[in-house]
Formats: C-alpha cells, structure tokens, sequence
C-alpha cells in the first residue's frame, strides 16, 4: 500500500531546528516527488505560513494550508483535520 496523502502540523514542521529541521525538509522532499499530497493546519495566519514555508523553500511541497482562523475551528480541535481532508 502506497502513502497517498498525509497532512501536518506546521508548528511542529517548522519549528524544528538543526540536523531534525534539516530530516523533516529532506522527509518532506521525498513526499513530494513520490506525489504525496500534503496538507499543513495551522495557528498561524495564512501570511505568516507561507512566509515560513518560502523562507525554508518547502511552500511548494503543501497543496492546502489550512489555518484555523479560515476553518473556524481551533488548531487541536479534530474537526480541523476532517476539514483538512
């Protein structure tokens, strides 16, 4: 069985920092060639998201980011991963 979609909590992405940031780009990388369609929830605003994601040179790894303000639910509510997907 293949991965398909998997989706991700951007704070957590993110936030890592050294050789563990540096796993997770790589992690993500390979995702995205093996056209896995990933999707990031956040309690960023959107802006500040994708900023965080050009400047790590990820954004286009993510075919939908979706921050809670926009889902109108809380970040560790389940209903913003059934909204995910």
């Amino acid at each position: 069985m293949r991965l398909q979609s998997a989706i991700f909590y951007l704070e957590d992405t993110l936030l890592l920092d050294g050789e563990a940031g540096k796993s997770a780009e790589k992690v993500l990388s390979i995702l995205k060639m093996e056209s896995v369609w990933m999707a990031a929830v956040t309690a960023m605003p959107r802006e500040t998201a994708e900023a965080a994601l050009k400047a790590r040179k990820l954004l286009d790894c993510f075919r939908l980011i979706l921050p809670q303000e926009e889902a109108l639910c809380a970040i560790d509510s389940g209903e913003l991963l059934e909204k995910a997907m």
